[in-house]
């Protein structure tokens, strides 16, 4: 995607000059600009520049649908509308779990989400998913229960 294309160029730099500011400000220029999806665009920029992901070692997803949103066939956005589970874009994409092998992933999902659905795919194989109930997507974010989570897993000492 060409948003996949402009994280690549944004982040491929001499990886002992690169400018933390800078990194910022491409990933959450990719993930404001098609959120909350931006982690899909994400894994694409992974797939097109290895280097990106080297040093990845913790990755949390949060309402991430990593295979797909129904909810996408809805959106009339075309971009948005490749997101639909079983679409050639989704399908083509490799899995987090094989861009990122030595990774330790965590998903939080809530299986009251309307935007990803089903939760399901927001699940990723031999990760650390976590399934919660009555949070909307929204709120998944600023729940107290999702940030001890994400603090949790990515301060946890490596295994």
């Amino acid at each position: 995607s060409r948003l996949a294309d402009t994280v690549v160029a944004g982040l491929s730099g001499d990886p002992g000059r690169q400018d933390f500011a800078q990194l910022g400000r491409a990933l959450a220029c990719a993930v404001r600009v098609v959120k909350p999806n931006g982690r899909i665009v994400l894994r694409a920029a992974f797939e097109k520049n290895p280097r990106l992901r080297a040093r990845l070692r913790r990755v949390v997803t949060v309402a991430t649908p990593h295979d797909g949103s129904g909810a996408a066939r809805w959106l009339p956005i075309p971009e948005a509308r490749a997101l639909v589970p079983g679409g050639a874009f989704i399908t083509a994409l490799p899995s987090l779990r094989a861009l990122l092998p030595g990774a330790h992933i965590t998903t939080l999902a809530s299986r009251h989400d309307c935007v990803v659905y089903p939760h399901t795919t927001s699940r990723v194989e031999g990760a650390i998913n976590h399934e919660l109930d009555d949070r909307m997507h929204a709120e998944l974010i600023v729940d107290e229960q999702v940030v001890r989570v994400i603090v949790d897993a990515i301060t946890a000492e490596a295994t």
